[in-house]
């Protein structure tokens, strides 16, 4: 049971810390990511420019055009850099688990366990692991009445918290006691405590202490960087996707356009030819090329504003790659890249990682756009020339 405990921990552990690795020969800001943002097929400015990109002005748009191939470098481009950047991470990763072994791993994990004061009141986890179920409930209460009691703003005794945590009644009883006192009275209680109480620290105690304080403020400012460059990017992506969005479905769009194509198709008179009636060949073409002219102008109207909105958000991409790189130089004291620090969430590299990896996806995204847009324009021009073309 123990061993299956142990491979059990490794296994959360590797499902959720892949990537991390020591600070040192880490791989956080080595690849280049303006030369990946630049990789982006280029955004064209009208349908036509974005007909000779995607299909080199043929109407049978054959494959293998300059934005076929620009895409695939890209891709290609980003591919290697996920490859390079996971197979750092997954050596390092490997490299621990090589030196640790798992059942290191296993032991610093319950040492870890054992720092909680909870746990070290019950008499740390060996001792917890035998315990009877009635014996672990009666010390984790016991624990929890300790510790509640010694804060400085807890307005009840240790006795009273245990007799609390068992008696239901009671706490009642005394929750409703402490809430009947006026402001003054409670802070005449808490007063009255800390002036009883034993505040007095080892030098060793306090600079742990400090350095515990310090450890968990650098995680602070490094997830509000995070979060900060994250959101910027998911805004800009929002803002893309419902300008173009609510575009695409204002009255005049694609779908307009067909329906009342088919309406006017409707109305064409009849002639005679060959063996029955069909509608005017000669007004069935001019019609045509109306609605190809009108697609094609509904395209360039949007594609005018997809535009608009690809620079705003490769500016956006580029702040945040900017932010990132300074991020880093200003800020190494306080990437922890230490694998034992996965056991207490104060690993700042691996969150690092992940943003950096959050700025790749979004160029892919904008690679995407950038592939997608263009494809969609091409084809409102294409659908031009080969009405143009029809006799």
């Amino acid at each position: 049971m123990q061993n299956i405990v142990k491979y059990l921990i490794i296994l959360v552990l590797s499902s959720q810390c892949t990537m991390a690795q020591n600070s040192n020969n880490s791989p956080l800001g080595t690849t280049n990511l303006l030369s990946l943002l630049k990789a982006v097929p280029s955004f064209q400015d009208t349908p036509e420019t974005a007909f000779k990109y995607k299909c080199n002005g043929d109407i049978y748009c054959q494959s293998g055009s300059a934005l076929d191939k620009q895409y695939e470098v890209f891709k290609n481009k980003m591919i290697t850099y996920q490859s390079d950047m996971q197979a750092v991470f997954n050596a390092k990763h490997q490299a621990y688990l090589d030196e640790k072994g798992t059942d290191g791993i296993y032991q610093d994990q319950m040492n870890l366990i054992n720092q909680n004061e909870i746990i070290q009141s019950m008499g740390g986890i060996e001792k917890i692991k035998s315990m009877t179920e009635d014996q672990r409930e009666i010390a984790a209460k016991n624990a929890v009445a300790n510790q509640m009691s010694s804060m400085t703003f807890s307005p009840f005794s240790e006795a009273e918290m245990k007799r609390m945590m068992s008696d239901p009644a009671y706490a009642k009883q005394m929750t409703a006691k402490y809430n009947s006192l006026s402001e003054a009275q409670k802070a005449a209680l808490v007063k009255g405590k800390t002036t009883t109480m034993d505040n007095t620290i080892s030098n060793t105690d306090f600079e742990q202490q400090m350095e515990q304080a310090r450890t968990a403020k650098n995680v602070i400012d490094v997830n509000t960087f995070i979060n900060s460059c994250t959101e910027k990017m998911a805004r800009a992506l929002e803002t893309f996707g419902s300008k173009l969005n609510s575009l695409r479905i204002s009255k005049g769009n694609h779908n307009d356009l067909d329906a009342n194509f088919e309406l006017e198709y409707q109305n064409i008179p009849l002639v005679e030819m060959g063996e029955g009636l069909i509608p005017d060949p000669y007004k069935t073409k001019v019609l045509r090329r109306n609605y190809a002219e009108k697609h094609k102008q509904r395209a360039a109207m949007e594609l005018e504003l997809a535009r608009s909105e690809f620079k705003q958000l490769g500016v956006v991409i580029n702040n945040a790659i900017s932010e990132y790189y300074s991020y880093l130089d200003k800020n190494q004291y306080r990437i922890n890249g230490s694998m034992n620090a996965l056991y207490n969430g104060t690993n700042t590299e691996m969150s690092l990682a992940q943003l950096e990896l959050g700025i790749a996806t979004t160029i892919e995204e904008l690679a995407r756009l950038s592939f997608s847009e263009t494809s969609i324009a091409s084809g409102h021009e294409q659908h031009y020339q080969r009405v143009l073309q029809e006799k």
